[in-house]
This record gives structure tokens, sequence and C-alpha cells, in this order.
């Protein structure tokens, strides 16, 4: 039992540092919600039961179910959040042990997940530039021409300006 309530006091600790915020405090601002959904999943990823990890922020198994259910789709999307997360995860296993391949694992995965959303961004957006080019010669050609370019049109004239 003593170990439970020192990891638990070091999380505790770690997490409220990190957020700047009282995870036992009676609040439901955001930033407050977060770092108990944080605490949450650290400790269950441990291995803590819903109830016990409820019972340490003074809130019911439900919510911790809650917290636990939303927590990875918040961390998709929020970079801060996530960065977040790992500080806490990061800072909670340094004091107690080596890091774990799994946490190495995570922190891998979470690093692609952000390079390729980049990556996403950056082809989407290239995508709509050049689509949006391709109509313009489009429409230069038909007002040029007076009608729409055919198969032919697109080979000899339009596809060698996207360097194709």
């Amino acid at each position: 039992m003593k170990l439970y309530e020192e990891e638990v006091k070091a999380l505790t600790e770690i997490v409220n540092d990190v957020f700047l915020v009282d995870i036992i405090a009676k609040n439901s601002k955001r930033d407050v919600v977060d770092a108990r959904q944080i605490y949450s999943k650290i400790l269950r990823e441990k291995g803590y039961g819903y109830e016990s990890i409820g019972r340490s922020i003074k809130k019911n198994h439900a919510t911790i179910v809650h917290y636990i259910k939303n927590i990875d789709s918040l961390l998709t999307y929020d970079k801060q959040l996530r960065d977040k997360y790992m500080t806490c995860k990061v800072l909670f296993y340094k004091d107690r042990e080596a890091i774990t391949n799994e946490l190495r694992k995570d922190v891998d995965i979470y690093m692609t997940v952000i390079r390729l959303r980049g990556e996403l961004q950056q082809a989407v957006s290239n995508k709509s530039k050049v689509l949006n080019e391709f109509v313009s010669y489009i429409e230069r050609y038909e007002k040029l021409i007076g009608r729409l370019p055919g198969v032919d049109d697109y080979r000899s004239t339009i596809l060698p300006l996207f360097d194709v």
C-alpha cells in the first residue's frame, strides 16, 4: 500500500506542476479536467483500477472511465496536451524506473503522428494549389481557343505545364 501512496503522490505533484493546477480541487475548468485525464491515463496504464484512481482525486469510477475513453482522441488532435502528457509520463517513470520500451514506442508513435499530420496538411495545400492552377489554365485555354481542350490538347499543351 505504501508504494501505491508514493506513486499517487508523486504523479499528483508532477501533473499539478506540469499543468499548473490542483487536480484534487473542486473545479471543472478545461485545464484541470485535462490534467485529471492525463493523471488517470498514466495510472490506468500502470495497472491501477478505476475506483482507486477515482478515490485518489475524489471522483467516482464512472468519471475515470469517461476520462479514459476520451483522452486518446484528445491527444490525437491537441499537440499541447500531448506534449504535457509525454512530459508527465517521462517524469513519472524517470523517478521510478528506466523508461520502458512501451514508453519509447508511445513517444515514437506520437512523433510519427505529428510528422504525418504536417505532411498531410502540406500535401492537401499543394493539391489545392495545383488544382487551382489547372483550372486557371483550362479557363485561359477555353477563352483563347473558344472550346474546352480535348485529350490531345491536354497531352500537348496543358500537361507539360505541370512537368508531367
